[in-house]
């Protein structure tokens, strides 16, 4: 219940934008090229043999996701505010965000329903920086 801790500043990773961002062979090769370091070897055993069984395989990446984009924000290129909070009723909705977005209507955080934070959610970002920061991660 991370959305009720009343956090100064708080992004949304949310699914939707994370499950656009996958890595491929593509990747893979521009990360374990070169001299092998422990980090190479532990993800060349990881995601090696699935790549030798399938050139086309891909997988996502959201924990890096987030992490990239605390690294470095300018990752972000579309981030928009919004009230939201997660309907925590044992139900066919539980977990289900719920989201507000300001409008000159409901400028006071009191006009948002009870629970509700103001927090930044991502919806866009800049895939090549993302996989330039990732790969050179990865690569040290």
């Amino acid at each position: 219940m991370a959305l009720r801790t009343p956090f100064k500043k708080q992004t949304i990773v949310p699914l939707d934008i994370a499950e656009k961002v996958f890595y491929t062979k593509k990747e893979y090769d521009r990360i374990v090229a070169g001299e092998e370091t422990p980090i190479k070897k532990m993800f060349k055993d990881l995601h090696g043999p699935d790549f030798a069984k399938d050139p086309k395989h891909t997988s996502f990446v959201w924990d890096a996701l987030t992490a990239a984009i605390y690294l470095d924000p300018a990752i972000a290129t579309k981030i928009e505010e919004r009230y939201v909070d997660v309907d925590a009723t044992f139900g066919p909705d539980y977990g289900r965000s719920l989201g507000y977005k300001p409008t000159r209507r409901r400028a006071d955080p009191d006009d948002y329903p009870a629970g509700t934070h103001k927090v930044r959610i991502l919806l866009d970002i800049d895939r090549e920086a993302f996989w330039d920061l990732y790969v050179d991660l990865m690569r040290r």
